[in-house]
């Protein structure tokens, strides 16, 4: 299973599962490095939660979240993932 954010310059590069068996790639649409499964979209989210249950025989569980707390990897859509780092110039 890999899990990636979609404004992560790291995706690019992805693995490709070719013909493995029982694999997936999960992307986060505006998330960064830091993507993880509570913050994929509803369906792929349980499609990676199940996939979890089928390997381990334990039904995961989300971490509990609070409500007024926005996610912190998730990049505003206006920001382009070549904008989310400006790097500081010497002077």
């Amino acid at each position: 299973m890999f899990i990636y954010g979609g404004g992560d310059p790291w995706s690019a590069r992805r693995f490709l599962l070719g013909n493995a068996a029982d694999s997936a790639v999960f992307v986060q649409p505006d998330g960064t490095h830091r993507a993880q499964i509570s913050m994929l979209p509803a369906r792929e989210r349980n499609n990676a939660l199940d996939m979890l249950e089928r390997w381990t025989g334990v039904a995961p569980q989300l971490p509990r979240s609070r409500p007024s707390e926005p996610p912190r990897d998730v990049l505003p859509r206006a920001m382009s993932p070549a904008r989310a780092h400006t790097p500081r110039v010497a002077k």
